[in-house]
């Protein structure tokens, strides 16, 4: 039913150690998807998607650690009511004295490199026909089960009803369930958490998808990334590492219309993402990187 471009038998013969847990590399047509049209569907709503502003957030936090490691504990404190919009920027420089002007405009100068949006389905099995039933549900905000910023609640807008009510899309949902349930006889219920994200990088500006570095996303599977569209940028490489976080078992640069899908949470998998960087000769002035990616949440 289930074929592959790679998968974890295929790397285990190739590394000469085990790999255990569910490496697939696929792309849409694996899932039975036109995935020209569909990419051809879908991606003028990624132009129309709002910036990521927590990005912004996340680079003020790691510039002023680096600037007052002996202040981690106000910096981190101040940023937990900061992340959530509780209290403004400009309340840091109460707080850290030695925050000259220059350091404080530079804070604000920062800029958003990522833009995003997000949806939710609840999928389960209708007995005794045992088809997978597609149910949106509700999601003010977003958590994840980490231990770094990502755990803290962010809002993003809804993804657009060109993705969401697409037929190839809904198909694509019904395949994971099914590739999930192969590995997992016996699930029925499953969450899935959808993004939709935009990466754009221009001169001398990388664009980061992961700057938490290698790491995992509290789900009990991922798609880390199918790819849409590649333009005009070099990077964005995706790697999985095994239980040390060093030993590679899949360096691959996605192409649209590929996917990468794995074990996460409760594995022994971490991954990573190399930031994107404008192209060498670009003709255009800035590179972007769109992909959907999954988190796949088993209903206990």
């Amino acid at each position: 039913m289930f074929t592959f471009l790679v998968d974890e038998v295929i790397l285990s013969q190739h590394l000469g150690v085990e790999v255990p847990y569910p490496i697939r590399l696929f792309d849409l047509n694996c899932c039975g998807v036109d995935g020209h049209q569909f990419i051809s569907d879908i991606l003028p709503s990624f132009s129309q998607l709002e910036w990521d502003l927590y990005t912004i957030k996340k680079e003020q936090f790691d510039f002023l650690l680096r600037l007052f490691p002996e202040k981690c504990e106000q910096i981190t404190d101040f940023f937990s009511e900061y992340y959530a919009n509780h209290i403004p920027l400009e309340a840091l420089q109460r707080l850290l004295i030695d925050l000259d002007a220059g350091r404080c405009q530079y804070l604000q100068s920062i800029r958003p490199y990522r833009k995003r949006s997000i949806a939710s389905f609840d999928l389960f099995q209708e007995m005794p026909a045992q088809e997978w039933i597609i149910a949106k549900r509700p999601l003010n905000t977003f958590t994840q089960s980490t231990d770094d910023y990502r755990m803290r609640p962010r809002a993003f807008s809804e993804m657009s009803n060109s993705i969401i009510d697409h037929v190839a899309f809904k198909n694509l949902l019904i395949y994971l369930a099914q590739l999930v349930q192969s590995i997992r006889p016996g699930i029925q219920c499953l969450q899935f958490i959808c993004h939709q994200v935009s990466l754009v990088t221009s001169f001398n500006k990388p664009a980061d998808n992961a700057p938490e570095g290698i790491h995992q996303d509290g789900a009990d599977y991922i798609v880390s990334a199918l790819v849409i569209e590649r333009r005009n940028v070099q990077g964005g490489t995706s790697i999985i590492y095994g239980p040390d976080k060093q030993t590679r078992y899949l360096t691959v640069t996605l192409q649209p219309g590929q996917g990468l899908f794995q074990a996460d949470q409760g594995s022994d998998l971490w991954h990573d993402v190399t930031p994107i960087v404008l192209e060498l000769n670009s003709s255009g002035g800035e590179g972007v990187r769109n992909i959907l990616g999954f988190d796949i949440l088993i209903d206990r």
